[in-house]
């Protein structure tokens, strides 16, 4: 026999408002109430850029109040319920709701990724070589190596076991961006043939791995 769970509207309302000001004290003060339907929503974090959406949460209207929500581009992920368990049972049911909620973010996580990867790959196969005088590798005093164009931006190809997965994208002025959604993390950009027993050297930026690599001839990633 289970546990009859329940709020009463009132009281959803209420613990709905309350995960609002736990988002507004993570991210920024929010003009909007979360939807309390169970189902994974994205919206914009205050401070990011203009229409990005890389907040999310998962908010459960039913039995305890409860949820959990995140940011796809800090990083970071919190869960929230509007009070402790009762009993064994409550807490069971809480902890099935939390778990739910982070399959269904790890689901869109992988979405995002996969449609990032699928367009770094159509963007890469249409770039051209890139020019060797672009005005970022000019003004970094590198040359283009295996770098690709579009338009009059660079792409640096990250990959991950072997599979391009983002692009960065370096405009003439050094601006860069990845793509959005895009993975990063274990992600590596290489120049020169990586190999057992060879040096191989770690670095932050892809003008400085070019640098290095110019100057040692050594694999860099």
């Amino acid at each position: 026999m289970g546990l009859a769970l329940s709020f009463t509207p009132f009281a959803v309302s209420d613990a709905v408002m309350l995960f609002r000001d736990k988002l507004a004290a993570a991210y920024g003060a929010m003009d909007w109430l979360p939807i309390p339907d169970g189902q994974i929503h994205r919206f914009h974090v205050p401070g990011d850029k203009v229409g990005t959406h890389n907040g999310w949460y998962v908010l459960f209207g039913d039995g305890i109040v409860s949820g959990c929500f995140g940011s796809w581009k800090a990083g970071s992920s919190y869960t929230w319920s509007s009070r402790k368990p009762c009993n064994m049972l409550e807490a069971e049911h809480l902890r099935q709701r939390i778990e739910q909620g982070r399959r269904q973010r790890e689901a869109e996580q992988h979405r995002r990724q996969q449609a990032a990867a699928e367009k770094a790959a159509r963007l890469w196969r249409d770039a051209r070589r890139a020019a060797h005088d672009h005005p970022y590798l000019i003004a970094k005093g590198c040359r283009a190596h295996n770098l690709r164009q579009a338009g009059d931006v660079l792409l640096v190809p990250l990959t991950c076991g072997g599979l391009l997965v983002n692009l960065q994208r370096i405009a003439p002025d050094g601006t860069k961006r990845f793509l959005s959604g895009g993975m990063v993390k274990g992600c590596y950009s290489s120049l020169g043939a990586i190999a057992s027993g060879q040096p191989l050297f770690l670095c932050e930026g892809w003008s400085t791995g070019a640098t290095i690599h110019e100057h040692h001839g050594a694999a860099v990633a």
